[in-house]
């Protein structure tokens, strides 16, 4: 053809596949085509094939960190996109003061620089501390968040939306934000969001009063507008016994009616139990579910509070959150049926605690798996500071002994791609943990080769 070419006299690429990473070149004219047969394509094949499995961070060790203010950042919530690119939010320092932040990534981890051109956004309300504590996306692709601001005296609950892009969605509130005070002079805090099937939103709080403090509901229109059909005017303040309430936790079931858990006290200081109410669609409390529309749960005569709450497919309700078992705090899960009683096939009376150490352990979160298995995430205490954690339990309540077993790699807990062999056990469970993060395996390819051995 006439063409110059450039090409390699042995084989490059993987040394396990025979080849090295040189590439010895020439140039010249070809003077005849030269057809690759099929065993030299097999002889080829794989020394060049790119790596189509995702990888979790720039590092491929399934763990991101994002430096973003000048001080302490914080994630309080996460949610995936039906796209697969993954939201956090929470706060950061801008060294004065807290902004409410939003980080979105792909899903191979990376920043979405889509995102208001990096990937993250903040936003400054005012002068004081401005936190996230909760994030949702509408079936529309806009970002809900809520949280609280400093106003300079007390803090007032504040909901967000955000364009799918990054920008503050002006439709919404005032230029994409609400501010609601629940009650003049008063400390509010919204720390769970959640979009109704028609679109309303419901937010998810307390607020403290002159020596109280209340759960509180809001409800608001799509476009930030109170929803005067809740209630009467968009907000219930709820002092359901003592005098404090809070609500940590929020879910709206199909039918509408909104699942809240938190904590109760008879006063300030005293000991804490779990509390899960659940309203009907106007406001009021759902005498259906136990009688009076709540239910509390005591684990002990100590400290127990719920931090989130997940609706199951069947109807049942989980709780979580943590209880004090005298020396120190615990994993604390509770599960009720659609009615609010305790469900006793649950761990035989609907709770349990898990001591993960000696120190204190913390859920924070709650979901459940397609099988029926339930993840809790939170933390726990390592003697110095405190860990990540992630707890899973089977459907009964059992801890799932089949979540983190020993390495079936003769003791190596993981391949390194390009790294030394390995040499597997009998029983050897072959897995890849981002496709099965994923439940996907569409495309991907496993090889093996045995050397020696019976056929």
């Amino acid at each position: 053809t006439g063409a110059d070419i450039a090409s390699s006299v042995d084989e490059t690429g993987s040394s396990d596949l025979g080849g090295d990473w040189e590439l010895e070149t020439s140039t010249g004219e070809v003077e005849s085509d030269v057809v690759i047969g099929d065993l030299a394509q097999q002889n080829w094949q794989g020394l060049l094939a790119p790596n189509e499995a995702p990888t979790f961070g720039t590092i491929g060790d399934g763990i991101v960190t994002t430096a973003i203010g000048s001080g302490n950042d914080r994630g309080y919530s996460v949610t995936v996109q039906s796209d697969g690119k993954i939201l956090v939010a929470g706060y950061s320092d801008n060294g004065t003061d807290n902004d409410f932040t939003l980080v979105r990534y792909n899903a191979n981890g990376s920043l979405d620089t889509t995102f208001d051109g990096d990937g993250i956004v903040t936003t400054d309300f005012g002068s004081g501390n401005d936190n996230a504590r909760s994030v949702t996306v509408q079936s529309d692709g806009k970002i809900l968040m809520a949280g609280y601001s400093d106003n300079g005296g007390d803090n007032d609950i504040i909901v967000v939306r955000y364009n799918t892009d990054g920008s503050l969605d002006t439709s919404f509130g005032s230029n994409g934000v609400v501010t609601t005070s629940v009650q003049a002079n008063t400390n509010d805090i919204a720390s769970a969001i959640a979009v109704q099937n028609d679109g309303k939103i419901v937010v998810a709080g307390g607020s403290q009063g002159a020596g109280t403090w209340d759960l509180v509901l809001l409800r608001y229109t799509s476009n930030g507008t109170l929803d005067t059909t809740f209630n009467g005017d968009g907000i219930v303040r709820q002092d359901v016994i003592g005098t404090w309430d809070g609500v940590n936790g929020l879910a709206v079931q199909s039918d509408g009616k909104i699942v809240a858990s938190g904590g109760y006290a008879q006063s300030f200081g005293v000991n804490r139990n779990f509390i899960t109410l659940r309203y009907n669609p106007d406001g009021s409390l759902d005498t259906t579910f136990s009688g009076d529309g709540w239910v509390g749960t005591e684990f002990s005569t100590n400290h127990d509070t719920a931090n989130g709450t997940v609706l199951q497919p069947d109807g049942k309700i989980l709780a979580v959150g943590y209880n004090h078992n005298g020396s120190d705090y615990e994993f604390a899960l509770t599960r009720y049926n659609a009615d609010g009683s305790l469900d006793t096939s649950f761990d035989g009376d609907g709770m349990l605690t898990t001591d993960l150490g000696s120190g204190n352990d913390q859920g924070r979160s709650v979901t459940v798996q397609s099988d029926g298995k339930i993840l809790v995430a939170g933390e726990s205490n390592n003697g110095t500071d405190n860990d990540f954690t992630l707890v899973r339990y089977n459907a009964d309540g059992s801890l799932d002994t089949t979540f983190d077993t020993v390495s079936t790699l003769n003791g190596t807990p993981a391949f390194t791609e390009g790294g030394a062999a390995v040499v597997l056990d009998a029983d050897v469970d072959v897995s890849d943990v981002e496709l099965d993060a994923l439940d996907n395996y569409d495309g991907a390819s496993l090889t093996l080769i045995r050397n020696g051995g019976a056929n």
